[in-house]
């Protein structure tokens, strides 16, 4: 379990099964309770990024640093996922400055 709580627009790492994948990976969060997070997952697999489809995080963008990522990343807004606060490993970091304002716009 994190030592942080998970706030609106964290990203953490979180157990999901997406597709075929069942492992940790990172999460954007969108509601927080205090014990089930509502989380849509994230990935780095830019040969499957759909404009129209995800949110797309560029590793170049100057608001990057505080998401924790490592590389240009994706949210994928379908499926959504239920998380329990103890199934996330790590808090990573958190969308931020104009790039929380376009994934707020993007989510709506």
């Amino acid at each position: 379990m994190p030592t942080q709580v998970p706030q609106l627009y964290s990203i953490c790492r979180v157990r999901v099964r997406l597709g075929e994948t069942d492992y940790l990976r990172p999460c954007i969060v969108l509601e927080a309770t205090p014990t089930v997070l509502c989380v849509a997952a994230i990935s780095s697999q830019i040969d499957l990024y759909q404009p129209t489809q995800h949110f797309l995080i560029p590793a170049d963008h100057p608001d990057f640093i505080s998401t924790g990522l490592d590389r240009i990343s994706y949210v994928i807004g379908a499926p959504l996922f239920d998380a329990k606060l103890e199934d996330v490993e790590k808090v990573l970091g958190c969308l931020s400055g104009d790039l929380a304002k376009s994934f707020e716009q993007w989510i709506g």
